[in-house]
């Protein structure tokens, strides 16, 4: 049961790291398109 209890605990952490890095990682995009293409913005 303990296992179960931090096997969750361990994939909502993951979920939310994902999220993060990938929100990240769109905002970088966004940085390198406005940089590239200054009239997109």
């Amino acid at each position: 049961m303990e296992d179960q209890k931090i096997h969750i605990i361990a994939l909502k952490n993951y979920d939310k790291c994902k999220n993060f890095y990938l929100k990240g990682k769109h905002q970088q995009e966004l940085l390198g398109n406005s940089i590239n293409n200054p009239t997109k913005i």
